[in-house]
């Protein structure tokens, strides 16, 4: 039996390594080249997922590449949220700056339909709480 998961929205297979399920290239070797499975949105030159760009304040994040459920984001100053509540967050960044053709592309991944005001945490924004 074979292993199987997801990487950055791409199915992946075991088999020695963990390959690409569609080309069985080494997932090790060519993640960076890699755009997003879900909304093909290449990543940036630092490495940050391409839909979300660099975000003030923000140690790490992930979109999610489709499943909300993955979706992360670390803050600076160590506090960190997931699921629905960092895909809002994201939502409410886009909102908050459209001007901005970076910040447009902001959570092209994501499925939120509008993003609750206020700050962001899991304690006060769950699936339920989302409009």
């Amino acid at each position: 039996m074979t292993a199987k998961s997801k990487w950055r929205g791409h199915p992946i297979v075991f088999s020695d390594e963990w390959q690409y399920a569609d080309t069985l290239e080494s997932v090790a070797e060519t993640w960076k080249e890699r755009p997003c499975g879900h909304c093909g949105s290449p990543s940036t030159p630092d490495g940050h997922d391409g839909c979300l760009g660099t975000i003030p304040g923000v140690m790490n994040a992930c979109c999610g590449h489709g499943d909300s459920a993955d979706a992360y984001v670390q803050f600076e100053n160590g506090s960190r949220f997931g699921g629905m509540a960092a895909v809002a967050f994201f939502k409410g960044k886009r909102n908050m700056s459209k001007q901005s053709r970076e910040s447009s592309r902001i959570l092209k991944c994501g499925s939120v339909q509008t993003a609750p005001d206020g700050p962001y945490t899991d304690d006060n924004y769950s699936t339920k709480n989302l409009r």
